[in-house]
């Protein structure tokens, strides 16, 4: 059965100064991202009959003229397969700009570009059997609303039938909306809000959005709504989503498929330093699951090892991963400070006092893991206390 491919917010040229080095080669993966991905896409064995682009292709409405030029060199490739693409400009590539690059491009970009500022049919095309209109608009500052409302031809029932008398019936078949914008929620930057409500009034079957770049999906009437995340993370709190979204219809019912795709891994690895005596147990312990493809950030919580130096913990462990960020919360509390703050006439006085006597109770029976798990509360409490003071 064909499919649609349902992809968003690429945000290709943007600069990932956060990898230092490898900020130019991280940027060149992106685009081999949209080059691997269009070419799994007009493989034959896929079944894709088209592909949705949901906004923010690029990271700004002026991107570098090498990069445009091999973005559409890129993309020509579906519709030259003979398959329907249909891209939407997104906040970041917004087309409201005069130097827009959709603006520029207008007329030579490949397959279907949405240029419309009000919501619109813009695409048809056969998927399996049944005939598919697509429904979209291109945010234009002045032109377009805050919140997305359907147009005559945009409210019509699926069966194509005439809203009022002498009023062009919509056309048949599955109706699907494209959009780059918020989902039951007020925007916060430059977007609009889409209500799931409006969606079912619509009658449409799936609702392709961007603009979140972590995966959601949510039902409206007999229909989905659903933003695929991004495939390329942009940092830490940004770190991509490994998977291309299929959409078919059997049925007349949208069917979600979810299909793993490979990028490089960026995650976040949480590192309780109270664990480890020593330094040198700390990096044979993070040696054990090395990542040489992996941007990973250590992030360090809990009481340090007397000997530890984060400087040489990272020189140690730069060559197990592709990137490596130490982001050190830990901390560093001589006994003579404990036995200080025990005195404190404070919250935090008070807890060290209770996690002290719950130590030297199980001392006294010979409960050795009692005495480990105190003394394990003792120091993450004493982590959190200081956290709240730092204002993570």
């Amino acid at each position: 059965m064909r499919k649609i491919l349902h992809i968003a917010d690429l945000h290709l040229g943007f600069a990932h100064r956060y990898l230092d080095e490898h900020a130019a080669s991280r940027a060149e993966e992106a685009v081999q991202t949209l080059e691997r991905v269009v070419e799994w896409a007009i493989d034959s064995d896929h079944e894709v009959g088209a592909v949705l682009i949901a906004g923010d292709l690029f990271e700004t409405h002026e991107p570098d003229s090498q990069l445009l030029g091999r973005v559409m060199a890129t993309l020509k490739r579906i519709p030259t397969s003979g398959r329907t693409l249909v891209t939407v400009p997104g906040n970041h590539d917004e087309y409201s700009y005069p130097e827009s690059v959709y603006r520029q491009q207008t007329r030579n970009w490949p397959g279907v570009l949405v240029t419309s500022p009000t919501f619109a049919p813009v695409a048809t095309f056969e998927l399996g059997g049944h005939p598919c209109t697509v429904y979209s608009l291109a945010f234009t500052a002045g032109l377009s609303g805050k919140v997305l409302t359907l147009a005559e031809e945009a409210s019509s029932p699926k069966d194509g039938s005439a809203t009022r008398p002498g009023a062009a019936a919509s056309p048949p078949g599955i109706r699907i909306a494209l959009l780059h914008g918020t989902l039951d929620a007020d925007p916060t930057d430059r977007t609009y809000r889409i209500d799931s409500a409006t969606l079912a009034k619509g009658s449409f079957s799936y609702a392709a959005l961007g603009h979140i770049h972590k995966p959601a999906e949510s039902r409206f009437g007999d229909g989905i709504a659903l933003y695929p995340g991004t495939l390329n993370g942009k940092g830490f709190d940004d770190p991509g989503t490994p998977e291309l979204v299929l959409v078919s219809f059997p049925g007349g019912r949208p069917r979600i498929e979810r299909v793993p795709f490979p990028t490089r891994e960026i995650r976040t690895q949480k590192v309780d330093l109270g664990r480890y005596e020593t330094q040198e147990d700390l990096v044979t312990a993070l040696e054990r699951d090395p990542a040489p493809q992996a941007i990973v950030r250590l992030a360090l919580e809990g009481f340090r090892p007397e000997d530890f130096d984060a400087g040489e913990l990272l020189g140690r462990l730069a060559g197990s991963f592709h990137h490596l960020e130490i982001s050190d919360r830990s901390l560093e509390i001589p006994a003579e400070e404990i036995e200080r703050l025990e005195q404190q006439p404070t919250v935090k006085g008070l807890f060290v006092q209770l996690m002290r006597r719950r130590i030297a109770d199980a001392q006294a029976v010979g409960d050795q893991k009692a005495v480990a798990t105190a003394q394990l509360a003792l120091e993450h409490g004493l982590a959190a206390f200081e956290s709240v003071r730092r204002g993570h």
